[in-house]
């Protein structure tokens, strides 16, 4: 933190073509004043470009395979740069906490008050029926074969009509979702809460007690990323330390890399060894 300002790293993505983006959001100390920027990485040995720009608090961001970037601020707006510049729209009214896609024109977001839109290529489409609460992940690896999560251990898929909650004997808070099928899914949340779900039975996975925000699949093994402890390694049915100087607030796996960023850290891993960016 400098003169009162804090710089976080929210969220970071790859695009085909190899150039990474990063989401770093500054408030002052009092969090009544933010700016969010977005760089982009041509290398991670050069300096970043500044993309994005704005006085206010966008929560996530998710970058597609095509390089665009869609955005969503938590007062209920999201943005979109697939015409080559930003584009502001009205979403809700509702706050806005994740941002995710599986393609420039199946993009989706989802808030509070069980709020789900999907972007089509043009405009945002309601699809929050069956949802309640304060959803915070969403994932899937189809249009019809959705997955999402929230506070008090709601779960719920998507198969083309509305959300069908997976009911859990148990209500953490979950903080992130992965799709490793339609039928296996994973999810994290807070004070260590970690499972999988497959079909309709669940099992939950030994995770020591950090927070943990997020998952994400590299060279064919699932991560899961907190703030504090680091990232860790699913090995059977437990986490295991894999890189505990490493932020896992956010992660992507790409084919190429797995990468991770929190706090002031953005970080790359290759398979063999890590490679540290600074945005500050």
């Amino acid at each position: 933190m400098a003169n009162g300002i804090s710089r976080e790293c929210v969220s970071v993505g790859q695009s085909d073509d190899g150039q990474a983006s990063v989401l770093v959001v500054s408030t002052d100390e009092d969090r009544e004043s933010f700016k969010s920027n977005i760089f982009e990485y041509t290398t991670l040995e050069s300096n970043p470009a500044l993309i994005f720009s704005e006085d206010i608090w966008i929560s996530n961001m998710w970058k597609s395979q095509s390089g665009a970037h869609f955005l969503c601020e938590i007062l209920g707006r999201c943005f979109h740069d697939l015409p080559g510049t930003f584009v502001e729209q009205r979403v809700t009214s509702e706050r806005l906490f994740k941002i995710w896609g599986l393609h420039d024109r199946a993009v989706y977001v989802v808030g509070e008050a069980g709020t789900c839109f999907r972007f089509n290529g043009v405009s945002w489409i309601d699809m929050s029926d069956g949802l309640s609460g304060y959803v915070h992940a969403i994932g899937g690896v189809a249009e019809d074969s959705l997955i999402c999560a929230g506070d008090g251990g709601f779960i719920a898929r998507w198969t083309g009509g509305p959300w069908q909650r997976i009911d859990i004997p148990t209500n953490p808070d979950l903080r992130g979702a992965f799709a490793k099928s339609r039928d296996v899914a994973y999810f994290c949340g807070l004070s260590g809460a970690c499972l999988m779900i497959d079909g309709d039975s669940y099992q939950m996975i030994d995770a020591p007690p950090e927070s943990f925000y997020s998952i994400a699949e590299y060279a064919g093994d699932i991560y899961f990323g907190s703030l504090s402890g680091g990232i860790f390694k699913l090995v059977g049915n437990t986490l295991i330390p894999f890189k505990p100087q490493a932020r896992g607030y956010a992660m992507r796996g790409t084919k190429r890399y797995l990468w991770t960023c929190g706090g002031d850290q953005l970080a790359r891993f290759n398979g063999t060894g890590w490679t540290a960016a600074s945005f500050t």
